[in-house]
């Protein structure tokens, strides 16, 4: 290797180039600035290679400490491709001690192009002895990132507008939204109606058509609340999208008459393509506040989730999600559903029986230290509007919980009919008798209970299974190893006698 230093005047006043002959330590210098090392899996160690090719969407600039982050988390995957769990342990705690959070240690992870290697440690260390609750809390935190990273409001909408970027740009952002799922809805859907760019406005709908099922809940409560011209496109893509729960929705703005004839001929034509039936708008809601009420996985975005979104629309910033416990999601979406029934049809008897049922669901449902924003500040108890309701409609609330095999229903539906229930409309309403059904019901409580509100309505006339009530009654009295006995005497006198006798008896 020859390279040039200096130069020196020749006699002919030409300058003369003298080869240059380093000393060792700038021979290693340059060495070292000139080679590319390549030490992979090696901890701590420079590790070059080539990297990622960042996104629009990556932040402006490295965040603080990410450098020593990135290094404890490349130790951590070392050391346990190497079967080290102890040092494992030792760089993951150091990692987490830095004060990272899941979703920065998800986007360190996706940044840095680590997915698939991460991948592919943790599924060949599964198994390793001694690792097992370090991988399993590194998974759960990994997962819990990933998650709130995809729902950020500002990655979603970076994401958004990556849909008209380079291909690689679009690959990515089809993937961080299709992660996202329904929270990338609120933003797709700003474009759709917003937008002045035919490419953009396109790449929103057809995203929005891949989200599927999920998008279909925020769209319809949008259906009614935006232009005659975005009623026509989100027509158009819950059609396309063809989930049947969106039928309700559809339906409703084809029957509204205050829309222009070509909105409601598109909303009746969707209608079709999702399998809509019979044009009964209140029957529809019905349906589906029923479908909701049964905890159908598939009308419910995140399941294995401990919260759940309602959707509603805000004139100035749009689609709105009201995070509810999971255990109750199904509960308030059929209150909601069922009260929209009855305000198109207030003689809607099987909606109020839902209203109802979900009502008195919701409270049986809703875990002791959680909250419900919605329905939780009522003033009126659940047992209230069940009692208010009548004989009938707590009969139906009562078939509803003996179809279901839901005990704690049963017993409150058992509790307003008790509350309600006299001798001229014990069994009105109904061919079917579900307070008889109860006595062979094979929870005690509940027999016993049910035989209660048959003779607290004192009936005149015999009724199936009567000779059963007063047996259930009498073995109701029994606790353990006690024995009660009832006294019925002509005289004071006489019945202070009897009552002397049997207690010394036992």
């Amino acid at each position: 290797m020859r390279c040039v230093q200096r130069s020196r005047e020749r006699s002919n006043g030409l300058p003369e180039f003298a080869p240059f002959r380093p000393s060792r330590s700038r021979l290693v210098s340059f060495a070292f600035a000139s080679c590319v090392v390549l030490a992979v899996g090696v901890p701590g160690t420079f590790v070059a290679q080539a990297a990622p090719v960042q996104d629009d969407s990556a932040s402006g600039g490295t965040r603080p400490g990410q450098a020593s982050e990135l290094r404890l988390l490349e130790d951590f995957l070392h050391y346990l491709r190497i079967a080290k769990p102890d040092l494992a342990a030792a760089s993951a705690q150091s990692l987490f001690e830095t004060g990272i959070s899941d979703a920065e240690l998800a986007a360190l992870v996706d940044e840095r192009g680590l997915n698939d290697r991460v991948d592919e440690v943790l599924r060949v260390s599964r198994g390793m002895e001694g690792a097992e609750d370090l991988i399993a809390d590194f998974e759960s935190r990994l997962e819990q990132g990933q998650r709130d990273l995809s729902r950020d409001p500002d990655r979603v909408k970076k994401a958004v507008a990556m849909l008209v970027g380079t291909r690689r740009q679009q690959m990515l952002a089809e993937g961080r939204l299709l992660n996202a799922g329904e929270y990338a809805v609120p933003e797709l859907l700003r474009q759709v109606i917003e937008t002045k760019d035919p490419g953009m406005e396109l790449a929103a709908t057809d995203m929005l058509i891949r989200i599927k099922r999920q998008a279909v809940t925020p769209l319809g409560e949008a259906l009614p609340m935006v232009d005659p011209a975005s009623q026509r496109k989100i027509s158009d893509i819950l059609g396309a999208i063809g989930w049947p729960h969106a039928a309700p929705y559809l339906l409703a703005l084809a029957l509204d008459e205050s829309a222009s004839s070509d909105v409601r001929q598109s909303a009746m034509e969707n209608f079709n393509r999702v399998g809509g039936g019979a044009n009964d708008l209140s029957a529809q809601l019905t349906a589906l506040a029923l479908r909701y009420f049964d905890d159908e996985q598939s009308l419910v975005a995140f399941p294995g989730e401990a919260m759940n979104n309602l959707w509603s629309w805000d004139s100035f910033v749009g689609l709105v999600p009201q995070p509810v416990p999971t255990e109750v999601f199904g509960d308030i979406m059929a209150m909601r559903l069922s009260r929209d029934a009855l305000k198109v049809n207030p003689g809607n008897g099987e909606a109020l029986a839902v209203f109802v049922a979900a009502n008195l669901k919701r409270e049986n449902d809703l875990p002791a230290d959680a909250t419900d924003p919605v329905f939780g500040d009522n003033r009126l108890s659940p047992q209230f509007y069940a009692t208010a309701a009548g004989t009938t409609t707590s009969s139906r609330v009562l078939g509803m919980g003996l179809d279901r095999l839901n005990t704690p229903l049963v017993r409150d539906a058992i509790a307003a009919l008790r509350d309600t229930a006299g001798n001229a409309n014990l069994f009105s309403g109904s061919d079917q008798q579900p307070l008889l059904e109860c006595l062979r019901y094979p929870d005690r409580r509940v027999q016993v209970e049910s035989a209660l509100a048959l003779a607290t309505a004192l009936p005149e006339q015999p009724f199936p299974g009567d000779f059963s009530v007063v047996p259930l009654l009498a073995s109701a009295v029994r606790t353990g190893n006690q024995v009660f006995a009832a006294v019925v005497a002509r005289s004071q006198e006489d019945r202070q006698v009897l009552a002397g006798r049997l207690k010394d008896m036992g």
